[in-house]
């Protein structure tokens, strides 16, 4: 391919091939004829190409990140039929396909599925996703219920607007349905309010809960029992020297630890112990298992080398990951002379982010770096998965459990206005005594309480709503006289 930049999609229709690159080109290449057709709309990374149905029908849609364009195939020539920008003229746009062969269908952000004309004028229908305040009160009801002495399988009638009356009754029935061994065990759960938000996501098939609530139940519990920073330093090479703590530095010949001291993170470690993340969650892993998924993985591939391009392969990235003594070994067999193995570190993590290769700079900072450097690029690439053209900050809050940030993802939260998710993970990190108290924090805590209780007000109830009002500050006092008269 020809004047075309990194192509970021593609798609087939009988003999025309059309690309999509970060630049805004589109190019169409004809396979029968051997022709490349190239335009630059000037509309910036192009996210999906689309082909209409039917037999000899070239038109297709191709999705940018401000709208789309409908454009068609003729004589060899490209013709734009129509556009539309968003967020301009309607609500960012979040996927593109064909009801029919000239009815372009689209997804957008606010919940809806639109069907236009070819020229992208009218719409023919306008699916809303259906308001559930039922399922939401169901959902933040299981989750957690500060405001009451005893956790309940009941909302009692007056907890919400008296027209509400009908709704209490279809929830409570619903709630009687639950399993009994889950109802037994969601009010005892042995980790709290994470663990008990990640078995109310699994009953209600929440994909994205579960995935937030399995990694940040995980590192919640690593916390308690050890510091992750402390943890991941064992990951700066093949051998571990800790440091002396400064109370230990002495000439005496036996230095005994405190027994209470050793007893209490015995009892912890028991407690708050479990297993490491699956191999499934890949980079969210701790260094240390996600290391040892790596070793694994080269293990493999070295078992079924053949060629030398594959045995070379296998001792680069036995290089990495700190086995040079395997890779030499590799070498040897091969009956080659290796002249020398430098070892990569932080500055090759900062050339591969440059050019943008973050998998591979992710995979050799947690496989070979000490916390710090290792933190450093983690941290440029959460920049990096927050950018505008990026835009995947669900990952990026999952990297910044990953650190133990617990700050940082709740402020992450607040800015993407995920209220009850932040309110719930606050409300974990005090029960896991890993909230700092410093006054940034208080504040943010307050004004995630605040929303939290304005989203309950909204859905009509009252109790848990004035209880976050008096959790969050002078702000929420405020708010509370606004909702006993709301209620009134």
């Amino acid at each position: 391919m020809t004047n075309i930049g990194t192509i970021k999609c593609i798609a087939w229709k009988g003999d025309n091939i059309v690309f999509g690159d970060q630049d805004g080109q589109v190019s169409v290449w004809d396979l029968k004829l051997k022709t490349q057709r190239t335009i630059h709309t000037r509309r910036g990374w192009i996210k999906r190409i689309r082909f209409a149905p039917g037999r000899g029908n070239t038109k297709f849609g191709v999705l940018y990140l401000d709208g789309m364009d409908i454009f068609e195939l003729r004589e060899g020539k490209l013709e734009m039929l129509s556009s539309l920008k968003s967020p301009k003229e309607i609500a960012k746009i979040i996927d593109i396909d064909w009801a029919g062969s000239d009815r372009p269908v689209i997804a957008t952000n606010d919940g809806c599925v639109i069907v236009f004309d070819i020229l992208l004028k009218l719409s023919h229908c306008k699916i809303e996703d259906l308001e559930l305040p039922g399922a939401l009160l169901m959902k933040y009801f299981l989750h957690h219920q500060p405001w009451s002495d005893k956790y309940t399988f009941k909302i009692e009638a007056g907890g919400l607007r008296e027209e509400d009356a009908k709704l209490v009754e279809d929830i409570n029935r619903q709630f009687s349905l639950i399993d009994r061994d889950l109802a037994d065990y969601l009010p005892v759960c042995k980790f709290g309010v994470a663990e008990r938000c990640l078995l109310v996501a699994r009953l209600f098939g929440d994909e994205s809960d579960v995935l937030f609530w399995t990694v940040a139940m995980n590192y919640l519990c690593k916390e308690k029992i050890s510091p992750i920073k402390e943890d991941n330093q064992a990951s700066s090479g093949d051998r571990f020297v800790p440091q002396t703590p400064a109370y230990k530095e002495t000439n005496d010949l036996v230095v005994l630890d405190n027994p209470e001291e050793q007893e209490k993170k015995f009892q912890e470690k028991q407690l708050y112990g479990c297993h490491p993340l699956e191999s499934y969650f890949d980079t969210i892993c701790d260094n240390l298992s996600y290391k040892k998924y790596q070793l694994d993985r080269v293990a493999l591939h070295d078992s079924k080398r053949a060629t030398y391009d594959h045995t070379k392969k296998c001792a680069e990235n036995y290089v990495m990951l700190g086995q040079t003594d395997r890779a030499v070994q590799l070498f040897l067999k091969q009956n080659l002379t290796i002249i020398s193995i430098t070892q990569i570190g932080l500055d090759a993590c900062r050339y591969l982010q440059t050019y943008s290769e973050w998998d591979l700079a992710v995979w050799l900072a947690k496989s070979t770096l000490s916390y710090s450097e290792f933190a450093e690029v983690m941290k440029r690439w959460v920049d990096h998965l927050c950018s505008p053209h990026v835009n995947q900050k669900s990952k990026a809050v999952l990297v910044q459990l990953s650190l133990g940030q617990f700050s940082k993802v709740l402020e992450m939260l607040y800015g993407m206005r995920q209220f009850n998710r932040a309110a719930c993970f606050a409300e974990a990190c005090t029960q896991f005594g890993l909230l700092d108290k410093s006054d940034d924090t208080v504040s943010l805590v307050e004004a995630v309480y605040l929303e939290y209780a304005r989203l309950l007000s909204n859905l009509g109830y009252r109790e848990a709503a004035e209880h976050y009002c008096t959790k969050a500050g002078e702000k929420g006092e405020q708010f509370l006289k606004e909702v006993k008269i709301l209620f009134t």
